[in-house]
């Protein structure tokens, strides 16, 4: 990707020049525009791979601000698919620290008229805070809690933009544990008498750290807390010990105990789950466990301490790097069960447990 420096106040007439070079060879294609906030260069990459990801499945105008530059400056490119031809618009913006107040100044000539804008927010909150009101501007706003690991304070922030600003929210941790939910709803759908009697859950996930995902204890977490808000169960006390995190529940039957673990599984993503075990009252134990030949393939053993049913496989949905953020702006609206998890997550105590 070819980018080209401009004045700001050239950016409209340079992208004419672009496509008049380019045409007829790409077709200029853009269903809405997405707007992307990073404050952080060594994230930048994974952001990137993310654009790209977007654009494969619907076009867009992209403008990106990277924020914390000492001066202010603008770029511009196409950006095109492999093998693909048409063609987006990509705006890059370096902003100064000093100069937040010019954010909505700089990107609001180039959002699309008559089509949806999206923000992306790849920041912290206190950054996104310190923000005038963007409803005016954004459709929905996705948030990435990799970027908070103070929890409740991510919830709480989250809540205020969808109840008093009215904008639409949306999380990407939440979009990537959507195959996790799905199995656990499929499997106990018709045996909901289970769920009543569950005495503990062992989530393991992959703790390895990465340059894009420092907080992987997050999409475990996320899980646990749904089950959690859909079973109507009270959290009683969480506990960090040695790298691993318990949370005792007061159920309407019983005690519950969920642990999450964490151990080096390096084929999967850093944070990913890798298999969750649930034993109920009745001593029957559901074991949900990836197949490391073929990690979106899910092995489920059905077991009792007298009976072992045959196992059975399901697999996952298979995305791209990005695909959860497809999802999020196109295909999703706010779940009930998202909220519910954002009002949980808003009153756990503890602050910084990721």
């Amino acid at each position: 990707m070819n980018t080209i420096t401009v004045s700001c106040d050239l950016i409209e007439k340079e992208l004419s020049n672009l496509w008049n070079k380019e045409s007829p060879q790409k077709t200029k294609a853009s269903l809405f525009t997405l707007v992307l906030f990073s404050a952080n260069s060594s994230r930048e990459p994974y952001l990137h791979d993310i654009i790209h990801a977007v654009i494969e499945h619907f076009p867009c105008r992209i403008i990106f601000i990277s924020f914390g530059h000492e001066t202010l400056e603008s770029q511009i490119s196409l950006m095109s698919p492999k093998n693909h031809l048409f063609a987006c618009d990509y705006i890059h913006f370096t902003l100064p620290s000093k100069d937040l107040n010019l954010f909505l100044y700089l990107i609001h000539p180039h959002l699309i008229p008559d089509l949806p804008s999206y923000l992306l927010w790849g920041a912290d909150l206190k950054t996104y805070l310190a923000m005038p009101s963007l409803k005016s501007l954004f459709h929905r706003i996705i948030f990435d809690s990799e970027f908070s690991p103070n929890l409740p304070h991510f919830a709480s922030t989250l809540l205020h933009t969808y109840k008093k600003e009215q904008i639409e929210i949306g999380d990407l941790n939440w979009a990537r544990i959507e195959n996790w939910r799905n199995l656990f709803s499929m499997v106990f759908s018709k045996n909901q008498e289970n769920l009543k009697n569950i005495h503990s859950i062992k989530i393991v996930y992959n703790s390895l750290e990465n340059q894009y995902f420092c907080y992987t204890t997050i999409k475990s977490i996320y899980l646990q807390a749904w089950l959690a808000t859909r079973l109507h169960w009270d959290l009683q006390e969480i506990k960090k010990k040695e790298g691993n995190l318990s949370f005792s529940y007061r159920g309407k039957k019983f005690p519950i105990l969920i642990e999450i673990i964490p151990q080096e599984i390096s084929p999967i993503t850093s944070g990913s789950i890798y298999s969750v075990k649930i034993q109920t009252n009745h001593n029957k134990e559901f074991l949900f466990q990836r197949d490391r030949n073929d990690l979106s393939q899910i092995r489920i053993d059905i077991s009792t301490a007298h009976h072992c049913e045959t196992p059975y496989f399901h697999n996952f949905e298979q995305g791209k790097r990005g695909y959860s953020l497809v999802k999020e702006i196109y295909y999703q609206k706010i779940s009930p069960h998202f909220l519910d998890l954002l009002e949980y997550l808003q009153k756990m105590n503890q602050g910084n447990i990721c």
